[in-house]
């Protein structure tokens, strides 16, 4: 019974990565590369596209139409096609002893969810409909609440003086944003811890 459930699972699994799966982010290219090679911006996540040309869209927000052409736990997202999107999550700077502002931006009343976790650790899970978690099983809820009336759920970080053995570390960042039942995962985004 166990190894039936198992094997439809992994079944499911696979048919998920086969299709076409929504991820929100920016492309960035990899320097030093050739033929140029492209990760999906504040991951490591490859990808890349017969289709269009991925350095015309290096750093602008998109809604991406992938599939994972790669293998289990190193995907390579093909890039099928590319929607201009609004930013709907900012991530303030990582600097120790300073306080930053952090953003989710949703219409008012939605639910929104700050996630946190290492580039290094980030993945590519495709939840359908709601887009892509791009951060890793271990990644920690930072904050959660409600958007105002100005579409903006805020939050401060001030990084603490014990955070300097980490200085260098890059921290990625995404949200989960749920609007009249409908969830949706943010763009990520990502900085590095810093002193001032």
């Amino acid at each position: 019974m166990h190894i039936a459930k198992l094997t439809f699972l992994f079944a499911l699994t696979a048919a998920l990565n086969a299709q076409t799966q929504t991820v929100h982010g920016r492309v960035d290219g990899v320097s030093g590369t050739n033929p140029q090679r492209y990760v999906l911006r504040c991951t490591n996540i490859r990808m890349q596209s017969s289709t269009l040309d991925l350095n015309a869209l290096q750093g602008q927000f998109q809604q991406f139409q992938v599939v994972d052409v790669g293998t289990p736990g190193a995907p390579v997202l093909d890039v099928r096609s590319a929607t201009p999107l609004a930013r709907t999550f900012d991530m303030g700077n990582l600097r120790i002893g300073d306080s930053n502002r952090w953003t989710v931006h949703a219409p008012a009343g939605s639910f929104a969810l700050i996630a946190l976790d290492t580039v290094a650790a980030t993945g590519y899970q495709p939840f359908g409909s709601a887009g892509t978690w791009l951060l890793g099983g271990g990644a920690a809820t930072l904050a959660l609440g409600t958007t105002a009336a100005n579409n903006q759920f805020e939050i401060r970080v001030t990084v603490p003086q014990s955070a300097l053995p980490f200085v260098g570390t890059e921290l990625a960042g995404q949200g989960l944003i749920v609007t009249n039942g409908q969830a949706t995962f943010t763009n990520a985004e990502c900085k590095t811890i810093e002193t001032r």
